[in-house]
């Protein structure tokens, strides 16, 4: 959880786990991913991370579609949700882990 995050900061941190252990990734945005390259590297981790059957890879974008999400979204192994507000994201993020 990055709260500091913004327009000029951006710490996604993504990081691939080898441990045979059974995790989920999500990433939250409410913008566009604005530093060069960062869209297309951090959804390339996303894509990779997702390969695993292991892994839940779920973003949601909080009031609109982005970069971020438009390179993912097609991808049949990431969830891709689109929200509006909190209890949305909430709802849909506990129907992603309880899945598992």
């Amino acid at each position: 959880f990055k709260p500091n995050n913004g327009y000029n900061v951006e710490d996604l941190n993504i990081s691939k786990w080898n441990d045979g252990a059974k995790r989920a990734y999500v990433v939250v945005t409410d913008g566009e991913l604005v530093i060069d390259g960062r869209t297309e590297r951090e959804s390339k981790k996303m894509k990779e991370l997702a390969k695993d059957s292991r892994n839940t890879v779920a973003l949601f974008e909080i009031g609109g579609t982005y970069s971020l999400g438009q390179a993912v979204q097609s991808d049949k192994n990431i969830r891709y949700y689109q929200v509006h507000d909190k209890a949305g994201m909430l709802k849909a993020g506990l129907e992603v882990l309880l899945s598992r």
